[in-house]
């Protein structure tokens, strides 16, 4: 009985004497900050958050594991040094490599009640999240890491320190990816990205404006309605008239100053400059036109001159210029609208 009385004092007072250690090492300030940094190398979102106290997220796009996962540089060659430490708060520096580049960041830890009422928790303070957004033409339809970004923010909040890529690389639109540090809470990152046009938009467009035109023909009157050509004459047409489609013009679609607008990332369809409709259409446009071209259309008839009565059969060839502008919408869709050249 003895025996086990003195085993079980020896094991009290190791638990006891192990506690002030593991709060140095394993529960430590230090310790804390390592694991949300390796849980970001680890592209574990889930994991990095759980280590944070931070503003409420309305949003968590810029944070999923598929986003860290595929981030262009993640922490590594990681150091970590306790600044400060008191008894609810600390400061431990982190030097990293981000990518190529040496960087440091320091951040604020707090206590948060213990475990089993013996373990210390500490956990990072973030005042305000670091945010990205991007700006350009189709600014809507960027990705992040690869990922696209739901609608409903004008920025995304994302973790730090990680290097993200924005860019395009979509159906109707692409582009480079432009890579972005982040190292910092509160930071808030503006990317301009232009977007190219992929030869899919250029022949969706020529198949929607072929199908536009045809559907114009179909009218049986001189000025077809919510068409950008016709037929004038000072004679009188008896009946109907006829339209022929003889030729489509190639669509080759350039950009259009009049229509370039800068928005968010994520953006709901209310761009961050500019006002009203316009801007909104400005935004979903995003800069790009129809370079104006010649369509052929045949027009056949009958008659009656203005001069001397007769009645004659009519048939001439007119060539229209066709221009329209390009919308590629928020749900990634593309729409041509003629517009006068």
């Amino acid at each position: 009985m003895r025996k086990w009385l003195s085993a079980s004092a020896v094991l009290l007072l190791l638990a006891v004497v192990s506690v002030p250690v593991f709060n140095l090492t394993r529960y430590s300030p230090a310790t804390t900050v390592s694991r949300y940094l390796n849980a970001l190398a680890d592209g574990n979102g889930a994991a990095a958050r759980g280590l944070v106290l931070g503003p409420d997220l309305q949003n968590t796009d810029g944070m999923t594991d598929e986003v860290i996962g595929g981030a262009q540089g993640v922490p590594t060659q990681i150091k970590t040094d306790v600044e400060e430490s008191g008894d609810t708060t600390a400061r431990v520096r982190a030097d990293y490599v981000l990518g190529s580049k040496p960087h440091s960041t320091v951040f604020t830890l707090e206590r948060i009640p213990r475990t089993w009422g013996l373990f210390s928790q500490w956990r990072i303070r973030v005042e305000d999240w670091p945010t990205l957004s991007v700006q350009g033409p189709q600014a809507q339809a960027a990705n992040i890491n690869s990922q696209p970004m739901a609608n409903g923010t004008n920025a995304v909040p994302v973790l730090f320190p990680l290097q993200y890529g924005v860019g395009f690389n979509q159906k109707y639109v692409k582009s480079g990816y432009k890579t972005v540090d982040v190292v910092e809470p509160g930071e808030e990152h503006s990317v301009t990205v232009e977007a190219e046009p992929t030869p899919a938009l250029s022949e969706e467009a020529q198949a929607q404006l072929r199908k536009q035109l045809e559907d114009c023909t179909k009218q049986k009157v001189l000025m077809p309605t919510g068409c950008v050509f016709g037929y004038e004459t000072d004679n009188t047409i008896l009946g109907d008239v006829h339209w022929e489609l003889k030729s489509v013009p190639d669509v080759e679609l350039v950009r259009d100053p009049s229509m370039t607008v800068s928005t968010s990332l994520g953006s709901s369809g209310d761009p961050s400059s500019g006002d009203g409709g316009d801007s909104q259409k400005a935004e979903q446009a995003g800069g790009l036109r129809m370079r104006p071209a010649e369509a052929t259309f045949i027009i056949s008839g009958n008659y009656r001159d203005s001069r001397t009565g007769t009645e004659t059969d009519f048939r001439e060839e007119i060539t229209e210029l066709i221009s329209a502008r390009i919308i590629l919408t928020e749900d990634g869709k593309v729409r041509v609208e003629q517009i006068e050249p």
